[in-house]
């Protein structure tokens, strides 16, 4: 009877010690801001998939074999990619799912969706008050990135089903009246190292990539020596030799949902 009340006693400890191991291990499942740099060809991505965790910040670095624009579904966001340099964006991924990336090639057309010269116009619905886009820009922690912030008013990304009715869609970035991508966030980095005075501009569009008419822009000055030709900060694409486009399939972005 002794022996098994001692037996008792020892499994009784040694539970609650394995409880106070679980309780207050470190955890390692707590949101991380973790970097992948993703290899691009005509024909892929390496790696093909990219997995984070939802509230995760990714920090995507792309080197590319060609001039084209990266298309990361879900997300909505766009990237200008160059064979002469690494193309980095940052995302706070707040939806889980799989996403679709794709490459745009030499898609002159598909530039031009952002220009101003727009053969659709978006139309607010009917009720809804009129939105407004605030823009702002300050260089970012890191050297040669900057910090670009709007501020939205009666205008939503994801309709919320909501009682009253809403303006819906995203917002176009122009860098030097050159259009830079389109996001559904409220905040992005964006690299910008060349020494100067930059226009930074933003527009509201539908999701069809047609504008309402309401835009804001500012200026940010980028220390340094500025060269005699500041007028463009991006890369525009000559497109005379490969007068075709096409989209390319190039992996996915996987967001699993976090752990409670």
């Amino acid at each position: 009877m002794k022996l098994s009340s001692i037996t008792i006693v020892a499994v009784v400890i040694i539970l609650m010690l394995v409880g106070l191991f679980f309780a207050f291990r470190p955890t390692t499942d707590a949101p991380q801001t973790k970097t992948t740099a993703v290899k691009i060809t005509e024909t892929g991505m390496t790696p093909n998939n990219i997995s984070y965790n939802e509230g995760d910040t990714a920090l995507l670095k792309f080197t590319s074999s060609t001039d084209a624009i990266i298309h990361i579904h879900g997300y909505n966001v766009e990237l200008p990619v160059s064979a002469e340099k690494t193309s980095e964006i940052e995302l706070q991924l707040t939806r889980t799912g799989r996403f679709e990336i794709e490459l745009h090639h030499n898609d002159e057309e598909h530039e031009h969706k952002h220009d101003h010269d727009h053969t659709c116009q978006a139309e607010i619905p009917v009720g809804a008050p009129q939105p407004q886009i605030e823009v702002k820009a300050e260089e970012a922690e890191e050297t040669g990135k900057i910090l670009i912030s709007v501020e939205l008013r009666d205008f939503e990304f994801t309709p919320q089903n909501g009682k009253n009715p809403v303006t819906t869609g995203h917002w176009h970035l122009f860098l030097d009246d050159v259009a830079t991508g389109m996001f559904t966030d409220t905040e992005i980095v964006i690299p910008l190292d060349q020494p100067g005075k930059h226009r930074i501009k933003a527009s509201l569009a539908d999701t069809n990539h047609c504008e309402y008419g309401i835009e804001d822009e500012t200026t940010i000055l980028i220390p340094g020596h500025a060269p005699h030709d500041t007028s463009t900060t991006t890369n525009k694409h000559d497109n005379t030799e490969h007068g075709s486009s096409a989209t390319t399939h190039l992996g996915f972005l996987d967001v699993q949902p976090r752990n409670p």
